[in-house]
């Protein structure tokens, strides 16, 4: 899913003050997005403010929105292409809270491309930052990390197969552009292969088992591996160092793992997933009917590719330990947040350390159903997270007939958690003395700093009366 490769980290510094006056100091950023656009971003009294000069002239114009983390739009702007100097999002009156920076490039005949989760807009107690998101930061880190060296890039390209480099010949002839040749060659494996759905169960057809094309060794239906591989195999054919990427994709709110292709083409690396823009299915042992593939996940956009594709580390004997970065992380499995970062860790070193975690609470997958093997499970480029599993506690607050208390949910990697301290409610005609836990009844109240609870619990307001 991505258009142009992009190594961006940016990291603005916003500062509000609780009464929303301006910017303690205003700053500037660059933010460089698939070579369409490159953002300048500055902090003057309040807002953020834009300037941007599309170089791609198939969008008609820019929208920029800020969201909250349900979507809803806040603040918006959209301006034409050529006329983005100036643009402005007023952040006045934001409340505190976790908020999205959505960047549109809009084609109003064609499409719309829209980062939606590339970046985040937090606000906590009067200062905010604007930054990637997570998945976003981690995937552009790894593509950080690769090599694009003549004498690395050179390995990528292998022995092509005969076979294949006939069928790549049929594919590109009378295609002179490197760009388009690659192209060709996704959408031909995405035009002749078929997703296979079948299980152990189906019946399969007297066809089910053709070959893609004369001396391939590869069916014609197949999953995410085999379209990989395909597509890996012609590329190599055709000269383009080309490589099987291994990571996780979206499906159904879930995250599973998935293989898509890398190749090297106009002095760097572009993204490919053959079988997600693939329409043909093999199901209850037939073929369906040939439909025309998409080009949706072919050289989108990192910010874009990241809503759906997360990428793990790189399948290819010994890439691992070119694109190793040394960081090795402890993931939160509900929030999907870093809860530490271990540096300078070797590669291909085993994990001897719990570091402060249960070793019973530690799995490798964020689905928690493989516990970590500590004999056997090597960290390096493919293989650097380690999820944990934490407790979560719901803490409601009733106010007693006072202002509303949002409710708040802790974590906890021990099955202990402090309760932040809420604001303060107000009740006309009483004075606020504190929470107590347990019932409404309790005089004693509630210590933030030194108490911790281990199961949901409600929380009281006492008053006393002026």
């Amino acid at each position: 899913m991505n258009k142009k490769i992009l190594a961006l980290v940016l990291t603005a510094a916003i500062s509000f003050s609780s009464a929303i006056t301006a910017f303690a100091a205003d700053t500037s950023t660059n933010i460089s997005l698939d070579d369409k656009a490159k953002f300048s971003v500055t902090l003057q009294s309040n807002s953020l403010v834009f300037s941007n000069e599309p170089t791609d002239k198939s969008y008609d114009s820019i929208s920029l929105e800020i969201c909250n983390i349900g979507g809803t739009v806040l603040r918006n702007v959209t301006y034409d292409r050529g006329h983005g100097n100036g643009a402005t999002l007023n952040v006045a009156g934001i409340p505190d809270g976790s908020y999205y920076v959505r960047v549109g490039y809009v084609n109003k005949g064609f499409k719309q491309y829209r980062d939606r989760y590339a970046y985040t807009l937090e606000v906590k107690s009067g200062v905010g930052t604007f930054k990637p998101t997570l998945l976003y930061a981690n995937n552009l880190k790894a593509i950080s990390n690769e090599k694009t060296d003549a004498a690395t890039v050179s390995t990528y390209k292998g022995t092509p197969i005969q076979s294949y480099a006939k069928q790549v010949n049929i594919i590109t002839a009378g295609i002179t552009n490197d760009y388009d040749k690659v192209k060709a060659i996704h959408d031909w494996v995405a035009n002749n292969m078929y997703y296979d759905f079948s299980d152990r169960t189906t019946v399969m057809g007297a066809d089910a088992n053709e070959e893609l094309f004369p001396g391939s060794g590869a069916l014609k239906r197949g999953i995410c591996g085999n379209f990989a591989g395909v597509t890996t195999n012609l590329l190599r054919a055709a000269g383009f160092p080309a490589k099987t990427v291994s990571g996780n994709i979206e499906d159904a709110g879930e995250w599973i793992g998935h293989d898509w292709t890398e190749v090297f083409v106009e002095g760097r690396w572009l993204f490919m997933d053959t079988t997600l823009d693939c329409k043909n299915s093999f199901m209850y042992g037939r073929f369906s009917n040939k439909v025309k593939c998409t080009q949706t996940y072919f050289d989108t956009p990192v910010a874009e590719w990241s809503t759906t594709h997360e990428l793990d580390g790189l399948s290819v004997t010994g890439q691992g330990a070119a694109a190793w970065n040394g960081s090795l992380l402890f993931i939160d499995a509900k929030q999907g947040q870093v809860l530490q970062e271990v540096k300078n860790f070797p590669v291909d070193g085993l994990l001897t350390s719990n570091y402060g975690y249960k070793a019973s609470d530690l799995y490798s997958d964020a689905k928690l159903t493989i516990p970590w093997n500590f004999a056997t499970n090597k960290i390096n480029a493919t293989n650097n997270r380690v999820y944990v599993k934490t407790y979560g506690f719901t803490v409601k607050f009733d106010s007693q007939g006072g202002s509303a208390i949002n409710s708040v949910t802790v974590t906890s990697t021990n099955g202990l958690a402090k309760i932040p301290v809420p604001a303060t409610p107000t009740k006309d005609g009483y004075t606020f003395k504190g929470w107590v836990v347990g019932n409404p009844y309790n005089s004693v109240l509630w210590d933030f700093n030194t108490k911790q609870i281990s199961y949901d619990v409600t929380m009281y307001a006492k008053w006393q009366k002026n």
